[in-house]
């Protein structure tokens, strides 16, 4: 949801509305640990975007498909994320 909304959408909602009922939601093309190099670089760049702009909006969860059993570049990238302070940390399985 995150990834299809402009900046001008955002001004449609409140901000109670983005902290209580909004999800963001991952774009499906984005694939972290790509084996071919540009998919893997241009993928974390998105999703670096997608996780700011989330951040930007208060959104209080955002979904992350998890496609494959090892997943180290996506592993860093969300704990660099985390630990750079833009969400509050709640991990489900």
């Amino acid at each position: 949801v995150c990834a299809r909304l402009s900046v001008l959408d955002s001004l449609a909602f409140g901000s109670q509305d983005w902290n209580t009922l909004i999800v963001g939601k991952l774009s499906p093309w984005i694939q972290a640990d790509a084996e071919d190099e540009r998919v893997r670089r241009n993928s974390e760049a998105a999703l670096i975007q997608e996780l700011d702009f989330a951040a930007y909006l208060g959104v209080p969860a955002f979904l992350i498909p998890i496609r494959q059993h090892d997943n180290p570049n996506l592993a860093r990238v969300l704990l660099n994320h985390l630990l750079t302070g833009h969400h509050s940390t709640m991990v489900s399985e």
